[in-house]
């Protein structure tokens, strides 16, 4: 009767111990139902990352205006530059042909 009831006792363990794993994977299971599919994870990532792409073009589009912007406003610089060296260069050339006849 001892080997009998100790083999009842483990059939009981191995029992409950499936009884758990059960338990755990329809845990699981409702988890992978309710929650979204692989599928559906990997589409929201897609509509993200091209959200983030869409504000790059945005933001290079805007730097890109400033650039042309700044750039158009450095060559007016240079110009203004460039005129008050010749007349600098022109008000040295006076001064020395003044210089030389004192």
């Amino acid at each position: 009767m001892g080997k009998l009831e100790r083999e009842r006792d483990a059939m009981a363990e191995g029992v409950k111990t499936l009884e758990k794993e059960v338990a755990e994977r329809e845990g699981r299971l409702e988890e992978l139902r309710s929650g979204p599919s692989a599928k559906e994870a990997v589409e929201k990532e897609r509509r993200v990352l091209e959200e983030d792409v869409k504000k790059f073009h945005a933001i290079i589009a805007e730097i890109s205006g400033r650039i042309a912007s700044v750039e158009k406003i450095l060559e007016e610089k240079e110009k203004e530059l460039e005129v008050k060296v010749e007349e600098n260069n022109k008000i040295c050339e006076e001064n020395e042909e003044l210089k030389k006849r004192v």
